[in-house]
């Protein structure tokens, strides 16, 4: 387990639920998905290195109903919650 305190308020998460590895225009994209538990009541990002483009905490419903920048995506992020979901309780 590693605590990402990166995030205001503080989150415990594990390996990430999907890694993916695009190019958009020309730029090596490397976008991680994780499942974490929110320990803390802010959201807001204080990240010293700026890496973390945006950080959103969302349920399972939020996830299936929220429109994605990367649509592509959400049938991977579904199969691994559910996988998750039957086998470890993690969330």
């Amino acid at each position: 387990m590693v605590t990402e305190d990166g995030l205001n308020g503080i989150c415990n998460s594990t390996e990430p639920l999907l890694v993916k590895e695009t190019t958009s225009k020309g730029i090596k994209v490397k976008t991680y998905y994780f499942s974490a538990e929110k320990v803390g009541s802010n959201s807001g990002i204080q990240y010293p290195d700026n890496l973390i483009a945006d950080a959103y905490w969302k349920s399972l419903t939020q996830v299936q109903t929220m429109n994605h920048a990367t649509p592509e995506d959400l049938n991977s992020l579904l199969e691994q919650f559910n996988h998750r979901l039957k086998n470890d309780h993690a969330f």
